[in-house]
Formats: structure tokens, sequence, C-alpha cells
């Protein structure tokens, strides 16, 4: 399972306030816009999925917590669109149908119009932490698309009754699980991104994300990498993927260290993650306390003055994350979105000591290649 792959919701307070947090300040005012390329980023066809941000906000201010990350993928036969949000740390599909009555002003897929749907005759449940709510409905099996990149049978949750403190707000009407698999396993095809690296269609092994911005679309990247983050004076910093990844569907590295100031904390035996649906930084709780203590007084115009913090993933470089990396701003505004994670990732995931969430994804390009069973940041 992954850590938003739980079957019951965490009873803790502060991942409960994490996911209530997000539910209260999403905005449906404004789309951020992911491109999808495939399968080559310089000769291949580009589709835009979502509309520009700069054509759907008059004024260009940050949306506190609306979605990063939101594709347009079609499903069924003839195809219907459905925007699907991309969770690094989610291993299923699952997609609201025709018979959703609280599924209000969202794309609803309408499986009795599709040739090619084949009903698994199998109830399921999923619960999804970062909506605060559990999904039920039938298991299903249809084509799916992203960009011209087509996978056939791919399983999936066709919902149609929604349960707990779920509150269906605007950006996006599915989830599409981009955590990794285990490239020896055969046998499932019920994780999306294996089904499309099993279509065959994939130049590489690896996708690429690059966060939109109000000046540009965001991009993803179906087997490519962005040709503006291949120049070789800018290397990447590198990350291995552990084993263990496929095991918690999340993508998880080898972490040796935290410092910032004149500190640094070993921690052998313990990982790093990322996410695009969890917005803070997560650190242990006295890195944490350390953190805040050391940005006490903090100006939004003097960011340059706060310190990095500096993480060892075992590579020949470090991510270094500048002010700009854990700050979020809003309206003139700035605050350190850098919490504790004690308790916030329930059982299972007792040794992943530092995530790092949308704030960092908002100013970092991934490349995430299961082929070579790495991560790549720029």
């Amino acid at each position: 399972m992954s850590w938003t792959n739980m079957l019951q919701p965490p009873r803790h307070w502060l991942w409960r306030a994490l996911c209530l947090l997000s539910l209260l300040f999403i905005s449906s005012q404004g789309e951020p816009s992911l491109t999808v390329w495939s399968p080559q980023p310089y000769s291949g066809e580009q589709t835009p999925l979502k509309p520009s941000i700069a054509e759907t906000v008059n004024q260009k201010i940050s949306i506190p917590f609306s979605p990063l990350f939101v594709a347009r993928m079609t499903i069924g036969t003839p195809a219907q669109e459905i925007d699907v949000t991309l969770d690094l740390s989610w291993s299923d599909l699952f997609v609201p149908s025709k018979q959703c009555d609280r599924c209000i002003r969202h794309h609803k897929f309408n499986y009795a119009k599709s040739t090619t749907y084949w009903d698994l005759s199998k109830e399921g449940r999923l619960y999804y932490p970062p909506a605060a709510g559990a999904f039920k409905g039938t298991w299903a099996r249809d084509i799916v698309s992203l960009g011209t990149i087509q996978a056939k049978q791919v399983e999936f949750l066709n919902f149609d009754r929604i349960e707990g403190d779920w509150i269906f707000y605007g950006g996006y009407d599915a989830v599409f699980g981009l955590s990794p698999f285990d490239p020896d396993d055969k046998q499932s095809l019920r994780n999306p991104l294996k089904a499309l690296a099993s279509s065959h269609e994939l130049e590489q092994n690896l996708f690429s994300l690059v966060p939109p911005t109000y000046e540009k679309d965001g991009e993803l990247l179906l087997g490519a990498i962005p040709e503006q983050y291949s120049n070789p004076s800018r290397p990447f910093t590198t990350m291995a993927i552990n084993p263990i990844s496929y095991q918690v569907g999340s993508w998880l590295a080898n972490l040796r260290s935290v410092s910032f100031l004149d500190t640094k904390w070993q921690f052998e035996g313990k990982f790093i993650g990322l996410s695009t649906v969890f917005w803070p930084i997560l650190l242990p709780q006295e890195q944490y306390l350390m953190f805040h203590a050391a940005i006490r007084g903090y100006q939004c115009d003097k960011l340059d003055e706060l310190p990095n913090i500096t993480i060892d993933i075992g590579g020949p470089r470090r991510l270094v994350l500048a002010a700009s990396d854990y700050m979020w701003f809003s309206a003139g505004a700035c605050f350190p979105y850098v919490y504790h994670i004690e308790g916030a990732l329930g059982e299972g995931f007792e040794d992943v000591a530092v995530v790092l969430g949308r704030v960092f994804m908002k100013e970092w390009m991934g490349i995430f290649d299961f082929g070579n069973k790495e991560i790549r940041c720029k």
C-alpha cells in the first residue's frame, strides 16, 4: 500500500488537519494546466489537456491548495474525457461513474456508451486520504489514453458512491496513480502506470513532470525528457529508488543526512519520498522545531537570508533547498510550508523520515525512471 492508499482513515490529528486544509482552501477559479507530450517532446504530438492558467485567472496570484498536476485522460470507446490528478504515491485508477449522484459539476464516465467496457463483477472500495473520503463501486477494465499513449484493458474502480468526509471540489474528476511498480511482476496491470508501460508505446521507461506556472503550462512527458532540461551544464540530482518502493507503492530513496545552518543529522536506514499530493515538506520533529526556531521573524523581502536545507541522498550531488523551495507565496504574503512528519503517513511508513511535497515540486522538474530505478531532479 502507499501512504495515500490506506484502507482506514488515519487518526493522527496532523494528518487529518493537512487533508482538511487542502479541502477548505481548494479553489476552482483557476485550473492549473498540464500538457502531455508523447512519446517524444521534440518531434511528437503535444496535447494540451487543461486550459492555461493565464487564460482562467485574471490576477496572477497563487491559488492555495489548487491541484498542480492535473491532466486530461480519455477512457472508453468512443473516448470520454476525464480530468485526473497525478499521484506519485497512489497505485490505482478510480473514475466517477455516470451513476455517481455526488459527482456534481464533474466529468463522469458513461460506461454504457463504451463498446470496450468490461465489468469485472467485483465490488471495490478505495479510501483516498488526500480527499478524506472513500470511493465504492465496481472494478472494471477499458481503454485508457494519456495524450497519444494508449493502454488497453486498464483496471480501474468505476465508483458511484462516496462516503466519509469527502468534499468533491473543483480541479479534477479522478485520480491516476503514478506509483512505481516491480518490473519483475508480469501479472497484474492494475497499476495504471504499469499498464501504460506495458503498451510498448513509450520510447523510454520513464515519465517527466514539469510544474505549471502562471507564464506557461506544466508538462507530463511520457517516455521522454524535456529538451530544455537536457543541458549537461546543469546536471541532475539523482536518487536511486529503494526496492521498498514497490512494496509500499511510493517513490522512496535512501536518505543519509539532513543539515541546515551548522548542524547535520544522520539518517542511515531511513527514506525520503516525493509527493504531488501532500503540500508541505515533512521533517522529523527535532529538525522541524529547530528549523522554525532558526527562521523565526523571517521577512518575505529577505528570503535570501534564510538558511538552505541540504539533503544527502547518497549520490554525487546533494539536494539543496533554498527558501523558494520551502516557502509558499500567496497574494503578496509568504509562509514556510514545513511540518513535522510524526504520525502523518500512517502504518508501514515509520522509516520514511522526509517527504518533499508540492511546495518543493512546484519549483523542481522531476524525471521518474522506472527502467533505471531512479529519480532525477533539477
